[in-house]
């Protein structure tokens, strides 16, 4: 009886029916991804989390993954490259 009520809930209410918990779930994890992922807080704020597709979403955190931050781009003097030679010290 309750399930029934439940699933009628969007056609007795004038509002919008809250979100399920599976989907409040999805979102939650979603944003906690992106938020390890290095994407900021407002980015995160604009986007539509449960509309996006999966392979969307993977292919965004994947390419926020794979790009390295602008301070280890090699040439940078705060990072050398693996292939530069430096000096030895000595004792």
């Amino acid at each position: 009886m309750r399930e029934a009520y439940r699933r009628s809930q969007e056609y007795l209410q004038t509002t919008g029916a809250e979100a399920s918990s599976g989907e409040r779930v999805k979102e939650s994890l979603r944003r906690q991804l992106l938020l390890v992922a290095g994407f900021k807080q407002e980015e995160i704020d604009e986007m539509d989390l449960l509309s996006m597709g999966d392979e969307e979403f993977q292919s965004m955190v994947r390419q926020k993954l794979l790009l390295p931050p602008l301070h280890h781009v090699y040439g940078s003097r705060q990072t050398p490259s693996p292939y530069q030679q430096l000096p030895q010290s000595t004792p």
